[in-house]
């Protein structure tokens, strides 16, 4: 039903615009009156997009509200009049087409104007009824409230993804909702002594002369009331809504034990709102038809609580920016009957009866949804500012982007994503405040992720207790739960997400501890924990972030000061860089040189058009900006024509470093490669080299095999399928030029550490190449050594929290016996990853089958019992559970290169191959338990390594 709900608003949308084109009247008077409260900044697309929205979203919302339980149908017909979506109910499309309405933004109507298809508009009612019929949105009683929010989400998901997706809007399922509106509820109970909660009608001179005389903190000691709510980015209201259900169910169970019978409750709750609540619960969102659709649910939500006079409900949720700012864009001066529109362009006098940003600064519980929008929209002063410790006035304020008074060294980052934004946001109210509570549910990436350090030492600077749920499913890491299952997503997103309920007493200290949760498995499973609890039973584990990164989930550091005698890779090898990203990795790399060559012909074709070429190569497109296949910096018609003139072209096919044991052919040339990364990828082009790969940020639910050595060039991917960092590259030997010229190679290490190696057996260095390994040792053994290391197991376990934050770190021991033992371990582990030297019993691995024809079937590989079948007809045989699981990095390696070729006829050299990569994992296994042997016969960790430290 949604899909063609949203198929008719996108003809509803074309049909404003071609009236404003047409400067069709009403519409354009309607435009004009809306841009003097909105601003310049409302074009004619954005009202033709309100306006379609809202006209759908208000249909919608009358067909369900028809069948409200405990509401008259009168005063339904009122609620949506006065909220400007319809004039009334509507029982079937003739009563609508009999009335000729005008939209007009201060006044009770909202209307089909001549302007517009009627066609449209029965086609709209006709959808919804066919709705009704399947029980798709019908009759839906209490869930009203829920079910519309999620209908609505849906539609707008159908009517425009890409905005959705822009915007980050996403809808709250209501499991999360309610627990995080029950946990602000139950700390305001227990942390500021309010018996009654978020219905708790004490000022604030009551809560601060509870503190003891010496308590320190805020004192306001004036008569406003304590408890304020704020959803910064209320979309339909959810929150609000079940704010207002929380305290309703609170008050009258308070009025029921004191002895009131229904009518008095009655009385009193009609009381209550309209002396308390409505002056204590506020939104903010940015789209004017959600807007308008949460200000009719909050007021139908108090129509079916019996309140009297829901229809003159004054705008609870104002159409508002509040990442503007107070100043930019305030929102003082907006009458409460209006539709809650501000901007930076009102300029009006503020008066007693209006709602002013200054008021909201005395704001004590926020709480919400923020949008999933990594790339924001949001870049204004104020809030960057803030972000960073600087307000516009000079006001110094606590920072995101420093540690301990020391700024990030980090260019790449995530915090300017928007939820980052508003976290920050609703610290600066609270701070503005002197105490309250924050309940967000948001991306996850601030718990874990190293650059949010800073974002997390601000948050226990301001807050006194802080709870963390961490309720994953991010598909971007690939996350599985702890016995290995997949672990679901809450919401439809690629993001994992988390809860965050933070607080802040007046008279607290900030915090040194945080509760903190993990919930894995199916989305049923944490919804139902998340029912059963609130933040305060369920992040009942008490952890301690610390410098450096202050993690927000429980970090093994018992070994960091061991650890950190180390020498980390980054600072021995001291040239590297991230691997080359494509950005076009289907088109420009491929298993087999022909069919690589193939493509590249046609590509530099000039009898085809680049029509051509996008539909059959470039078919999907990163930004609606651009072209299929086009981006910010690489232009399909630009890129054919430099192909064309290229004579050479055919000699730029390089072996490349795909997957583990995986090698393709890479069309190179740097206008077909958006990051190529020439200053580490020249030192892997035509030279006999090595490289290592290893991460910075490894998942905190994976094992730490991140570590492989290619002396290919090596692509993005390599060892990770996560959003967590790429990859680095650290080659052995770095070649310089001059005038164009190689110049001799010298090896990547740092003098420092060459220095300390020698010390610590007492052996003499070698320029390059490898020593005799008692008397000397060269580059090739110092890396290999390295290399040993990172694929001891008792060193991936040992370490392994640390590992999964920083590049790993490299032991030198004063045994010569082990220093030589892992450099030859390494050796033998470096050739068997790139698959020299090794020799395949032609009793191991074999593949079995009669047929010559072997080509990889849909539904294959499967492993069953030792063998690996390819088809239901062809094996290979003595293939081990441990070696078909074997993983480097995040790619189950058996596996993945068959699937990668799925569909192909496997040649003889394929099938060679396969049965050496099945030897070299086997012999992989083998020496990683001989270097831990190694390691345990001189001592184990950390004795056994004590030859020198940082």
């Amino acid at each position: 039903m949604t899909a063609a709900l949203a198929e008719v608003a996108v003809s509803i949308r074309g049909a404003v615009l071609n009236a404003l084109r047409a400067q069709a009247q009403p519409v354009v008077d309607i435009h004009e009156q809306l841009r003097l409260t909105l601003g310049p900044e409302l074009t004619d697309e954005h009202y033709a997009d309100a306006y379609a929205q809202m006209l759908v979203g208000g249909l919608m919302l009358v067909h369900a509200a028809n069948s409200l339980p405990g509401v008259p149908s009168s005063v339904v017909c009122k609620l949506i009049e006065s909220e400007h979506l319809c004039r009334k109910i509507l029982g079937s499309s003739s009563s609508l087409m009999d009335d000729k309405f005008v939209v007009n933004p201060r006044k009770s109507a909202i209307c089909i104007p001549d302007f517009l298809p009627q066609d449209l508009v029965v086609s709209v009612l006709q959808t919804l009824q066919r709705g009704a019929d399947k029980n798709s949105i019908g009759t839906i009683g209490d869930d009203l409230f829920i079910c519309f929010a999620g209908h609505y989400e849906s539609f707008l998901a159908q009517y425009d993804s890409v905005a959705r997706k822009r915007r980050g809007v996403y809808y709250t399922p209501q499991p999360v909702v309610s627990f995080i509106v029950r946990s602000v509820d139950e700390i305001v109970r227990s942390r500021f002594s309010l018996e009654d909660g978020l219905a708790d009608v004490s000022r604030w001179e009551d809560v601060v002369r509870r503190r003891p005389a010496d308590g320190g903190g805020d004192t306001q000691t004036d008569q406003e009331p304590f408890i304020r709510v704020l959803d910064p980015a209320a979309g339909t209201g959810v929150f609000l809504l079940t704010v207002i259900d929380l305290i309703h169910e609170t008050c009258l169970s308070k009025w029921r034990q004191r002895g009131l019978t229904d009518a008095e409750s009655t009385a009193r709750w009609n009381q209550y709102v309209s002396q308390t609540l409505l002056t204590r619960i506020a939104g903010y969102e940015v789209m004017l038809a959600s807007a308008a659709i949460a200000n009719s649910l909050i007021r139908l939500k108090l129509a079916q609580t019996n309140f009297h006079d829901a229809e003159s409900v004054p705008c609870i949720v104002h159409v508002h920016n509040p990442l503007a700012g107070p100043n930019e864009s305030d929102i003082c001066g907006i009458p409460q009957d209006d539709i809650g529109v501000a901007s930076a362009s009102t300029r009006v006098v503020e008066s007693d009866d209006q709602l002013s940003d200054r008021e909201l600064a005395r704001t004590t519980v926020v709480l919400g949804n923020p949008p999933f929008s990594g790339i924001s929209s949001n870049k204004g002063a104020w809030i960057d500012g803030l972000l960073k410790g600087v307000l516009p006035d000079g006001q110094q304020v606590t920072s995101y982007y420093h540690v301990d008074g020391q700024q990030l060294v980090e260019r790449k980052h995530w915090l300017q994503d928007d939820y980052v934004k508003f976290f920050r946001y609703a610290q600066w109210r609270i701070e503005e405040s002197g105490c309250g509570v924050v309940g967000f549910v948001t991306n996850h990436g601030y718990v874990e992720n190293p650059t949010f350090r800073g974002m997390r030492q601000c948050l226990m600077h301001t807050f006194t207790d802080l709870y963390v749920i961490d309720l994953h499913g991010s598909r971007k890491k690939h996350e599985r739960t702890p016995s290995g299952k997949p672990d679901k997503n809450i919401f439809a997103i690629e993001q994992g997400v988390a809860v965050g309920i933070f607080s802040r007493q007046p008279d607290g200290e900030p915090s040194e501890t945080i509760g903190h949760a993990d919930l894995w498995g199916q989305e049923g499973d944490k919804f139902c924990e998340l029912d059963r609890n609130t933040a305060l039973s369920l992040a009942s584990d008490k952890i301690k972030p610390v410098l450096p990164n202050f993690f927000f989930y429980p970090h093994d550091d018992r070994f960091r000061a061991e650890y950190e005698r180390g020498f980390p890779l980054s600072e021995i090898m001291p040239f590297h860089s991230t691997a080359i990203v494509t950005a076009r990795d289907r088109f420009v790399i491929d298993i087999y040189k022909e069919n690589l060559m193939g493509r590249m012909a046609r590509f530099r074709d000039k009898k085809i058009d680049d029509a051509e070429i996008r539909t059959q190569y470039f078919t999907r497109t990163r930004s609606t900006q651009y072209p299929a296949g086009d981006t910010r910096g690489w232009k399909l018609h630009a890129a054919r024509q430099r192909a064309a003139q290229d004579l050479d072209w055919e000699n730029r096919l390089q072996r490349c470093q795909y997957r583990p044991f995986d090698e393709r052919w890479i069309f190179w040339a740097d206008w077909m490669i958006d990051w190529p990364r020439e200053d580490v990828s020249r030192q892997l082009l035509n030279i006999q080299n090595v490289a290592l790969i290893a991460r910075r940020q490894m998942l905190r639910s994976h094992v730490c095999n991140y570590f492989w050595i290619t002396g290919l060039i090596p692509v993005d991917g390599i060892i990770r399928s996560d959003n967590r960092g790429s990859e680095s590259v650290f080659p052995l030997y770095v070649c310089s030029t001059e005038n164009g010229k190689q110049q001799s190679l010298r090896a990547n290490f740092t003098d420092h550490f060459i220095r300390a190696v020698c010390r610590s057996v007492g052996w003499r260095w070698l320029p390059s190449g490898s020593g005799d390994l008692r008397t000397t040792i060269g580059p090739e053994d110092a890396l290999h050594y390295c290399y040993a290391m990172f694929f001891a197991e008792s060193y991936r376990r040992r370490y392994a929290d640390l590992l999964r934050t920083d590049f790993p770190r490299v032991f030198l021991s004063s045994h010569a016996s082990l220093m030589r033992r892992l450099c030859q371990l390494g050796q033998r582990l470096s050739s068997m990853h790139r698959l020299q030297q090794i020799t395949v019993d032609s009793k191991h691995f074999q593949l079995i089958g009669d047929d010559e024809n072997v080509q990889v079937r849909r539904g294959y590989p499967r492993h069953t019992g030792q063998h690996v079948h390819v088809s239901e007809s062809h094996y290979f045989n003595n293939v081990s559970v441990s070696i078909w699981n074997y993983r480097v990095g995040a790619h189950q390696v058996c596996r993945k290169w068959l699937q990668n070729r799925r569909g192909q006829v496997l040649s003889d050299a394929d099938i060679i191959r396969y049965r050496t990569i099945l030897a070299a994992i086997a012999g992989t296994i083998e020496l990683a338990i001989k270097i831990d042997d190694a390691i345990s016969e001189h001592g184990g960790w950390p004795d056994a390594f004590d030859g020198g430290s940082i």
